[in-house]
């Protein structure tokens, strides 16, 4: 087993087992929410939940071929899961990278960007009700220069655990294909502009499972206020991104369309879509990672300290999105939330986030406005 400092690594393997090298890192996450939600049917109240306790660890072992590893398990709002556990080969030229486990299916730019990345505590309503979650499944992708710059990862997956932030369909098998294009290419300099444009295609046949959507108002401490129910069927979903980073300023967009086959109700068409704003005040630029076709996790240019009078980084966002799960005689509800955030990141480790949702439902009997203001206390490592 080899020692992870870059001295010992380059020098001869030193194990019980002499012939493989194992090397990598173990990390932890806390997330810690208290709000007020206000609403006709959520009533009056302050509240405070362990959001997230997560262990992982990450790295690659050598036996032969290179293979690359993550095991992620912790609880979430009050129940246990089992997050990204898998296994990653380069198999060849034509597949950068083959991945099989339990992984996030390639659907939404934003269910697929990291948490620590985001730049609200939870991802928008529409991603939240059609994004499918951590599922059982085999993964591909690679990425194209020439003649332009576009990447892509398709999946076949299984059923997954019941989960309370994204799709909460159970179908047995899904395919997922997403591809990304970058018009002006990526700059080696990483405060470049860039542009980025996204679709992704999901198809889910539901067997003996059943299709479920519903949403938040983009908070933890609030109740589901718009739902589909539970319907037979099989599922073609559509999701557009778009996204463009000009210096510390980041526009993001996505829409995405579900429609439902079933043999029992007829077809039913559900859609959403969101825009959001981020801008960063002291001046941090959203690092990007092409061959996922993702943002990814930035670190503030002056973390806090007493010593060097350094107040850390800022960053103010704004969001507004909408989700229709009515159609027709199904009532699921129409949900417009609107998203003020700010968040101050103390160092790569420590974020503190400041949230205030207001949230319209119609077509849903009992619901109407709701006001959540929440505080997140975000510790990683």
């Amino acid at each position: 087993m080899w020692v992870l400092t870059p001295e010992l690594q380059q020098a001869a393997r030193v194990g019980v087992v002499k012939d493989i090298g194992l090397v990598g890192r173990i990390g932890a996450s806390l997330f810690l929410d208290y709000g007020f939600v206000s609403g006709d049917a959520i009533g009056n109240s302050w509240d405070v939940e362990l959001r997230r306790l997560r262990i992982e660890t990450i790295g690659r072992f050598d036996y032969g071929i290179e293979t690359r590893f993550k095991l992620s398990f912790g609880g979430e709002n009050g129940k246990v899961y089992l997050n990204d556990f898998w296994f990653s080969w380069q198999p060849t030229r034509w597949i950068e990278r083959l991945r099989f486990g339990y992984i996030d299916p390639p659907f939404s730019i934003q269910a697929l960007t990291a948490n620590a990345e985001r730049s609200f505590m939870e991802a928008a309503a529409p991603v939240g009700a059609f994004a499918p979650g951590y599922r059982l499944g085999l993964e591909a992708r690679n990425r194209y220069l020439d003649p332009a710059d576009v990447s892509w990862i398709a999946s076949l997956s299984s059923v997954g655990q019941s989960q309370q932030f994204s799709d909460a369909s159970d179908s047995p098998f899904r395919f997922s294909v997403r591809s990304a294009w970058r018009p002006g290419g990526v700059s080696d300099d990483p405060d470049a502009p860039l542009v980025h444009l996204g679709a992704a295609l999901g198809y889910s046949f539901s067997g003996t499972g059943v299709v479920h959507y519903r949403a938040r108002p983009e908070s933890s401490l609030a109740p589901y206020l718009v739902d589909t129910g539970g319907i037979e069927g099989d599922v073609f979903q559509l999701g557009l991104e778009f996204a463009r980073r000009t210096g510390p300023v980041t526009l993001q967009a996505e829409c995405i369309g579900s429609w439902v086959s079933s043999s029992d109700v007829g077809s039913r068409f559900f859609s959403g879509g969101y825009a959001e704003l981020a801008w960063a005040v002291t001046g941090e630029v959203r690092p990007y990672d092409a061959r996922a076709a993702l943002f990814t996790p930035s670190a503030p240019r002056n973390p806090f300290s007493w010593e060097r009078r350094s107040f850390g980084g800022l960053e103010l966002a704004g969001r507004v999105s909408y989700l229709d799960l009515t159609d027709r005689g199904l009532r699921g509800g129409r949900m417009l939330t609107l998203n003020a955030s700010s968040i101050w990141s103390l160092s790569r480790f420590a974020r503190i986030h400041f949230d205030s949702i207001y949230a319209d439902v119609k077509d849903r009997p009992g619901h109407d406005n709701d006001f959540i203001v929440q505080m997140r206390i975000e510790l990683q490592m």
